[in-house]
């Protein structure tokens, strides 16, 4: 019998022992690889893997700096790539997600199960240069920000988003500081700052009050709806942590003012589970952040007595798998029947639409009494337009434009009578699209646009510019459509010989 157990130990310790052993080479394999000629000159800081929450383990990923070569564990996020509604929880796909800190330069290998033919890194701008041997792929990342990592031209299955984060700072000494996995909800009192610590969990939702901050690496999911919430607040701060997988609405101001978000980055797939929703509140920035939603991903609306205005969006990755990536409406006037309300000084600048499989990138939906103006949208990439296209991209259907800028009520447009509150005047004015690149996808998905139902001659639409907008490399000219629409001296159409977005 003892020397039954001694065999029995020495078996399992013989084992371990090749376990240990296998993974010592896959990694030392590895850091040989990323050692020939890409080797990084920064520093990688990552992080504890958050309990309860689901491993990706069907590729592997390394990442390299000036000291070492480190395998990461990968986080197993729902997506929604169908357009049926409502969700069925039996079409969810996973995507596989990886974070860390990063500064200076880094080299990562990430290790397929079969062998890769094509990979592209997103955003285009990031210009990030790939080597392919046998099922892995090397790349090197300048600089920290969000990236989608897509082989053989399948971003459904085979995608990888890698959230470089910048390096933290100190965490504020009078921060109440999360750690582990905890039950929400979680309020945020006034004044109060709260740190989500790297892999930390907050299962359910977030409100916050005036003069609060959440900040952090950690991870909010199952929340909502919203997943957090910004109701009659000034001056909030969400600075860098990750929603994985909310029930709803993901992040709603409203009726707040001076909210700063930065480094957020979102991954929902759920019903109504638009991004981040700008409810009648104002001087609102979004910088720097990551936004994959099932629904829209970026909207204004005016839910009280309260104007939604100073807006502004920069910088930021956006992917849109139902709705729109960038949308001001439906409801532009929810809340106050008696008075037209107003939206204004809005800017979308410098934001890269990785993939739009549903609906416009860039629209205007005026469903109410509002008038809406000052708004523009600069320097807009987008790399995969499939809207409205049917089959594998497109079920569900959707619309065929790149632009939609609409005045009417919302059954005219196509959308739920619902969303239409208060009939009456509306205006959209002193709009500006000036920029906008799109890389690949299908050109039938470009269409402009233009309806303005006058509902007995109360609607206007004026002083529209549309400059310097390309398919591929070739200039979209929508000069027939405009005519359509009867709007020739009041939306214009120019385009420069093409020139490209990158510099």
């Amino acid at each position: 019998m003892k020397n039954h157990r001694k065999t029995i130990i020495i078996s399992i310790i013989i084992v371990l022992l090749l376990l240990i052993a296998g993974g010592t080479v896959m990694l030392n394999q590895h850091q040989t690889l990323l050692q020939s000629g890409r080797k990084g000159n920064g520093e990688i800081t990552t992080y504890p893997f958050a309990k309860g929450m689901r491993e990706f383990k069907e590729m592997k990923v390394y990442v390299q700096d000036s000291k070492q070569t480190q395998a990461l564990q990968l986080y197993s996020v729902n997506t929604n790539p169908k357009r049926n509604y409502p969700t069925d929880d039996s079409l969810l796909k996973k995507a596989a997600v990886a974070t860390f800190d990063m500064k200076g330069k880094i080299t990562v290998a990430v290790v397929y199960p079969k062998a890769v033919k094509s990979v592209q890194v997103r955003p285009a701008t990031a210009d990030v240069k790939t080597k392919i041997k046998g099922k892995t792929v090397f790349f090197t990342l300048k600089k920290w920000g969000q990236y989608s990592v897509e082989m053989n031209g399948d971003s459904i299955t085979k995608d990888l988003l890698i959230f470089a984060n910048p390096p933290q700072e100190k965490i504020p000494a009078s921060a109440k500081v999360i750690k582990g996995r905890v039950d929400g909800p979680l309020n945020i009192a006034q004044g109060q700052t709260v740190y989500l610590a790297a892999g930390s969990v907050i299962d359910g939702p977030v409100t916050m009050a005036s003069d609060s901050k959440l900040l952090g690496r950690g991870i909010l999911t199952q929340g909502g709806p919203p997943a957090i919430n910004v109701p009659n607040a000034d001056h909030v701060t969400i600075d860098g942590i990750n929603i994985f997988d909310p029930n709803d609405w993901v992040v709603q101001l409203y009726n707040s003012t001076h909210v700063a978000i930065h480094n957020l980055k979102i991954i929902s797939c759920r019903d109504n589970s638009d991004g981040i929703t700008i409810q009648s509140s104002q001087d609102v920035t979004i910088d720097h952040s990551f936004i994959r939603s099932w629904d829209d991903s970026i909207v204004l609306k005016n839910y009280t007595n309260t104007n939604t205005q100073n807006i502004k969006v920069t910088n930021s990755l956006i992917w849109t798998d139902l709705a729109q990536s960038m949308e001001i409406g439906f409801e532009t006037n929810k809340g106050n029947p008696l008075t037209s309300m107003k939206l204004s000084n809005v800017l979308f600048e410098n934001i890269d639409v990785l993939h739009a499989f549903h609906k416009a990138p860039i629209s205007i939906h005026n469903a109410d009494n509002c008038s809406i103006s000052n708004v523009t949208f600069k320097n807009i990439i987008l790399e995969d337009a499939q809207m409205g296209v049917s089959g594998t991209h497109g079920e569900g259907g959707g619309w065929p434009y790149l632009i939609d800028f609409d005045n009417g009520n919302s059954e005219e447009m196509g959308g739920d009578a619902s969303w239409t509150n208060n009939d009456g005047n509306r205006s959209i004015e002193n709009v500006l699209v000036e920029g906008v690149w799109v890389l690949a996808g299908e050109k039938s998905s470009c269409g402009l646009r233009l309806l303005n139902e006058d509902s007995g001659g109360k609607s206007q639409m004026k002083n529209i510019q549309l400059k310097n907008i390309y398919f591929k490399k070739q200039a979209l000219n929508f000069t027939s459509m405009i005519n359509e629409a009867n709007l020739a001296g009041h939306v214009s159409d120019k385009n420069s010989p093409y020139f490209s977005p990158f510099k």
